[in-house]
């Protein structure tokens, strides 16, 4: 099964996190590995590898960059095989 790599920024809050792994959890995705960092306590950082079968991907993607929109993130989604994830 194939891997997206997201990673996000924007200004920390309650829930982001949630709202982000709930969003791969809708779109048939498994985080297989997530970090999170809180710069000065304002700047919020998250990236996940998320395996996710290939019909379900490009739809994920989309959902993630909008959702991230919705919260305040801007996302960025990159495909697994350009790090070399399998």
């Amino acid at each position: 099964m194939p891997y997206i790599v997201m990673s996000s920024i924007g200004k920390d809050k309650p829930g982001l996190i949630a709202a982000m792994s709930s969003t791969v959890a809708s779109g048939g995705g498994n985080i297989e590995d997530l970090d999170s960092v809180v710069l000065k306590g304002k700047v919020f950082l998250l990236s996940m590898a998320i395996q996710v079968g290939a019909e379900k991907a490009e739809a994920l993607k989309r959902s993630l960059i909008e959702r991230g929109k919705e919260v305040g993130l801007r996302v960025f989604v990159y495909d697994g095989a350009d790090f070399n994830l399998r």
